[in-house]
């Protein structure tokens, strides 16, 4: 996209957009996406910017990352979601020491904290709650209103779908976002009175309370696939043990000579859950005799899960959307690297492709592929290697064990499963659908 000037007009072009801008209506950016129609707000109310309803916009201050495993809890950009604060949310914590003779700021019951930068930079929480021995660092910015406007309406605005436009359009920087706090108060907000301002806000709690009904109930169906399974397999895990005393354990030399050397392979619970597998009802055998299993395609580096699979996204070529790789039969594809490691996806497409950092695993006709998906979706079951960063490797996922009753119960197991799973996508879409429809009904007063 570029911009030139023709008769004193600034005038936009793209391949598919073009848009032009009087000259006296130029701000003080002139980078051309600022402009688009995008962010043109279709006004019956007055908008202003944030500044003008607020006392104050302030950037807290950096600290070094000297964390420790308790004491004062410091409020990242993690904790700050569209749908209210999370201070579980990989919290870090600085001591009490380390804070002495540095300026802090407490968060107060109505500030406003906005993510200042990163991938979810923009996303907006009021502070609700008195939050004993917590700070904010300038992982945010920190607003407090004036009488004009109560502060979880501009929670509530910049959840909406026109809040985030006018939040985005200030947001600067291609890879790294980031917001600063004179574009902040430049962002702009509808001039609603007070009680305009309640009934969006009352709207969207209803419906955010609905959203966290729907969610638990299918996070409870959730629960109940793991023991079905283990039920149904005459499985029965040790109790998890998190004692300092389970930690150590004394291993052969013999047993390590001329192989692995990383402590969680021979550790007790490992073994214990395997020792639980093969003493269940079924037989079992290595996946690696049941199903071909193969790295990714290395050229593919990263990628998303979607309904019909994974989008692929190359490092070296292009930008964007590369397309599917034709395939016969079905696959499960195992995330083997990282924080997703462990994690399986069903693709039951004929166009999916596994990407690097990946195994695609094809389960031969004798076997039900939703069935083998659901035992490999178990994660206690992998093998991991690695510290900070897991992975499981192609020998260990082959030699995975996986127990096969009659292909009678596979399938029963799997159908079981399969319903329980479409119903826990179902309330995930009516929670879902139940804020999208807040959204719509809170932008109508505007």
């Amino acid at each position: 996209m570029g911009m030139y000037l023709k008769n004193n007009k600034v005038m936009h072009t793209a391949p598919e957009n073009i848009f032009t801008i009087n000259y006296s209506n130029l701000q003080d950016r002139l980078d051309a996406e600022f402009y688009s129609p995008f962010y043109t707000l279709e006004r019956t109310k007055t908008f202003v910017p944030l500044k003008r309803v607020t006392s104050s916009i302030i950037h807290p201050p950096e600290y070094p990352r000297e964390f420790t495993s308790e004491g004062i809890q410091l409020i990242r950009s993690q904790n700050v979601r569209p749908l209210g604060i999370n201070l579980r949310e990989n919290p870090v914590y600085f001591s009490q020491d380390f804070l002495n003779n540095k300026h802090t700021i407490t968060p107060e019951i109505g500030d406003i904290l906005v993510v200042r930068s990163g991938v979810n930079a923009g996303d907006t929480a009021v502070v609700e709650s008195k939050y004993p021995d917590v700070i904010i660092g300038a992982d945010t910015l920190l607003c407090k209103c004036n009488s004009k406007l109560y502060p979880k309406f501009l929670q509530v605005y910049f959840f909406t779908d026109i809040g985030k436009r006018q939040m985005v359009r200030h947001i600067t920087g291609a890879t790294n976002k980031h917001l600063n706090s004179s574009n902040l108060g430049k962002v702009l907000i509808p001039l609603l009175d007070l009680n305009e301002q309640k009934e969006c806000i009352d709207i969207y709690e209803y419906a955010l309370n609905l959203n966290i009904k729907k969610e638990n109930e299918a996070k409870v169906l959730l629960s109940k696939i793991d023991d079905y399974l283990l039920n149904e397999l005459g499985i029965e895990l040790p109790e998890k043990d998190d004692s300092l005393e389970s930690r150590i354990f004394v291993t052969k030399f013999s047993e390590i000579s001329g192989g692995r050397w990383d402590v969680l392979y021979y550790a007790s619970e490992l073994k214990k859950y395997i020792i639980s597998v093969k003493s269940g009802r079924y037989p079992f055998s290595k996946l690696g005799d049941i199903a071909v299993v193969d790295w990714g395609n290395t050229n593919i580096t990263k990628a998303s899960y979607t309904e019909e699979g994974y989008f692929a996204y190359s490092s070296a070529g292009q930008d964007g959307n590369l397309p599917f790789y034709e395939n016969d039969g079905d696959a499960i594809i195992l995330s083997a690297i990282g924080a997703r490691c462990g994690k399986c996806f069903l693709n039951i497409s004929s166009k999916w492709t596994a990407i690097k950092n990946t195994i695609t695993i094809i389960p031969t006709p004798e076997v039900n592929l939703e069935y083998i998906y659901s035992i490999l979706d178990f994660e206690l079951f992998w093998e991991k290697s690695g510290g900070a960063q897991p992975f499981i490797t192609l020998k260990s996922a082959k030699e995975r064990i996986i127990p096969i009753p009659p292909i009678e119960k596979q399938n029963e197991i799997a159908e079981k499963i399969s319903s329980i799973r479409q119903q826990v996508k179902q309330l995930q879409q009516e929670a879902n659908d139940m804020l999208e429809q807040a959204k719509k009904r809170v932008e109508k007063k505007y």
